[in-house]
């Protein structure tokens, strides 16, 4: 039996990496256990410091947040373009997207 993403837009929720390397991957993507929204946990190969762009095809983002393991939220996320910009802090990060209705 195949597995189902929990939603469609799981796999292709990061895009538009600014960086010539573009190694941002979705690693896990679900709704949020605390809070609103959905939690994407990202992961790249790349030193901190990585520009990663993240977007939901079909949907607006309405905020996104930097949060941490434990899905605290720590900091705003810029939205432009239809998309959250994060700069990676380290391997692995977690967003809360918050989409429109």
């Amino acid at each position: 039996m195949i597995a189902r993403p929990v939603f469609p837009w799981a796999r292709t929720v990061v895009s538009g990496a600014t960086s010539p390397t573009n190694r941002a991957s979705v690693s896990a993507a679900k709704p949020a256990s605390a809070g609103e929204g959905w939690i994407v946990r990202l992961y790249t190969l790349t030193e901190p410091g990585e520009p990663v762009f993240v977007r939901v095809p079909g949907r607006q983002l309405r905020a996104a947040w930097l949060c941490d393991a434990r899905e605290r939220d720590i900091e705003p996320l810029k939205l432009a373009d239809g998309a959250a910009h994060l700069t990676m802090p380290g391997t692995i990060a977690s967003v809360r997207l918050i989409l429109e209705p």
